[in-house]
């Protein structure tokens, strides 16, 4: 095992720079660049105790390196799991498993690993990439509603979502999906790409070109998507991105781009529908989720964002709601005047969010967005919606941090805590 040399922060830098490092089992320097070895023996002192170096832990990120896998995975599959809260905060059950706090001369933490900590991770190496690349989706089976405002007849529509390389006129389509209005996959495959993904789409959707290889090609599974989409009309968020990137890969691998031109006939752009009834300082899908009340699993992988353009699109249909230029969220009338008070009523008698959302037939996020307006105007005490009164002070004590974004809030708390208690606590203080 290799670990970088534990001196202070500016040699370490310099030492990365170099390439060094010290294998702790064989007692000697590796260098990445074997030419670089002459250099780093002027750098260091004649009296230099080789023998005697301290060795330090590698961090994640070196970990990751070695392994070949995205930081973020393995990241996320910690915080999962309860080994740490976030990049720079360790729980006990990580500091058992032998994961550490080391402090930068700057003052922040940064966690490293010792021999157990990283042989773990690499036992899980394949649990790990089958969780977070290879995700499973499942099914929420959504009763179908009717779309009489939106115009939508559930069985004429698919919702398709892609994941690609990048975003540049040379990338391809990587992953596609497809499902109908119930949130019935009817169609999903990861991709084996000609060209690298780009890190900034990594980032997103954690895919690479290494995790891909043994995908199926893109070519081999075009006829059976045309064929499953068949006479239906597609719904897409900013389907003009999808369109175009499945017209490239299409020309990459030498197919009919008309066949592009036939699947998206007649095709609906989600973003361009909530651009009738919201009111937003931007249509990405997230925050218009958001804006909704709509809980975002967070994993930004093709099936999921179709889900949650239904979910939006359902969310859309089921409130009473008109555009407005002066306020982000949705405008009153008599019909959710109405709705407002039984939930007034309703929270009086105790009932919970999904309670309170079966009973009127709305989605649970406009049910949470009614509790919020009514707290707002000092109608009703939400503070049964919240956890536990160490959360709400462990929110409060982060509003002074608060950048006006509800993400960056949830990014400072413990996972159990979600967007509508975040909105509780901002509303009671009168900060939303």
């Amino acid at each position: 095992m290799r670990y970088y040399i534990n001196c202070n922060y500016n040699e370490r830098n310099k030492v990365k720079q170099l390439g060094a490092l010290w294998d702790g089992k064989k007692k000697q320097w590796y260098f990445i660049n074997g030419k670089n070895a002459k250099k780093f023996a002027k750098w260091l002192p004649e009296t230099f105790d080789y023998n005697a170096v301290e060795i330090s832990y590698p961090t994640l990120t070196e970990i990751c390196k070695d392994l070949g896998m995205m930081r973020i995975c393995v990241k996320e599959w910690l915080i999962a799991n309860g080994y740490i809260i976030n990049s720079y905060t360790l729980t006990e059950k990580g500091m058992d498993l032998g994961i550490q706090e080391e402090t930068r001369p700057n003052g922040k933490i940064k966690l490293t690993y010792n021999e157990a900590a990283q042989q773990f991770i690499k036992d899980n190496q394949e649990l790990i990439m089958r969780e977070y690349v290879n995700i499973d989706y499942e099914n929420p089976e959504l009763s179908p509603i009717e779309f009489k405002k939106l115009g939508l007849n559930n069985t004429d529509y698919l919702i398709l979502d892609t994941e690609t390389t990048g975003l540049q006129k040379d990338d391809e389509v990587i992953e596609l999906a497809i499902i109908d209005f119930t949130g019935k996959e009817i169609y999903h495959s990861m991709y084996e790409p000609q060209k690298d993904v780009h890190w900034a789409a990594s980032k997103v959707s954690k895919l690479t070109k290494k995790k891909l290889i043994g995908s199926p090609k893109f070519m081999d599974e075009w006829s059976r998507i045309v064929e499953l989409i068949d006479n239906k009309k597609l719904i897409a968020h900013n389907a003009t991105f999808d369109y175009q990137l499945i017209k490239q890969t299409l020309e990459r691998y030498d197919l009919d781009k008309k066949d592009a031109d036939k699947i998206f006939a007649g095709y609906i752009d989600s973003m361009d529908l909530a651009k009738e009834y919201i009111s937003s300082p931007n249509y990405k899908l997230e925050t218009l989720c958001e804006i909704l009340g709509i809980e975002d699993e967070q994993k930004h992988r093709a099936t999921y964002d179709c889900l949650m353009v239904l979910k939006m699109l359902r969310a859309l249909e089921e409130t009473d709601c008109i555009k407005t230029e002066s306020k982000g969220l949705l405008s009153s009338s008599n019909e959710k005047k109405e709705r407002l008070k039984l939930v007034e009523k309703y929270v009086a008698d105790g009932l919970d969010v999904e309670s309170i959302a079966k009973n009127l037939y709305i989605s649970k996020g406009t049910a949470e967005n009614y509790i919020v307006e009514l707290l707002k105007a000092g109608k009703i005490d939400a503070t049964a919606y919240i956890n536990s009164e160490e959360e709400i002070m462990n929110a409060l004590a982060l509003i002074g941090e608060w950048d006006g974004k509800l993400k960056s809030i949830k990014e400072m708390l413990d996972d159990r805590i979600s967007y509508f208690e975040i909105k509780i606590v901002l509303a009671k203080n009168n900060l939303l």
